[in-house]
């Protein structure tokens, strides 16, 4: 999120196509994150369960040696986990990508509910101003997790908003 946080920190008064494009690949890569970080240690624990019932269930008691190897199953295994984070990155990808091609990009789900909160006539500047320091905000608490980046993304947003925002200012260096 580091990047996109200084983009949308340096162009944010001067594009709305470039502030949408920055706030929303700011989300998507603190969120994106997140739901990896759980769907790693859900499909780790169901993979491994299901790696004991099989071991104790298809083992050849003659030889009390187990069927399933782990050079199957490791290989298997990281190949689930690293393939996800070329999903992950496969989505930042595509989106600098369309944005260089001057085409339309919106991440899934977040997307489409940011485009309509930034372009929606009923919502005043000053109600987006709030709602963008709230989720700018949070996007610096949920990076913490992250050794670099729980580190780099808040002090990003600390340094280039700490004159603009004061709520960005204190959630920032709280972070």
């Amino acid at each position: 999120p580091v990047g996109p946080a200084a983009i949308w920190a340096f162009q944010r008064g001067k594009s709305k196509y470039v502030r949408f494009h920055a706030l929303q690949a700011m989300g998507f890569q603190a969120y994106a994150f997140w739901l990896w970080l759980i769907g790693m240690f859900l499909f780790s624990f169901v993979f491994l369960g299901l790696l004991v019932v099989f071991e104790i269930a298809f083992a050849d008691q003659a030889n009390k040696t187990a069927i399933m190897s782990p050079f199957i199953i490791q290989p298997i295994f990281f190949l689930f986990i690293f393939g996800s984070w070329g999903i992950f990155f496969l989505g930042g990808f595509l989106g600098a990508l369309f944005c260089m091609l001057n085409r339309d990009f919106r991440y899934p789900i977040i997307g489409n509910w940011l485009k309509k909160k930034l372009l929606d006539d009923q919502t005043t500047d000053a109600e987006f101003e709030k709602w963008e320091e709230n989720w700018v905000s949070g996007i610096c608490h949920s990076t913490v997790i992250l050794r670099f980046w729980g580190i780099a993304t808040p002090l990003t947003l600390w340094l280039l908003q700490k004159d603009n925002s004061a709520k960005i200012r204190f959630q920032a260096l709280q972070a």
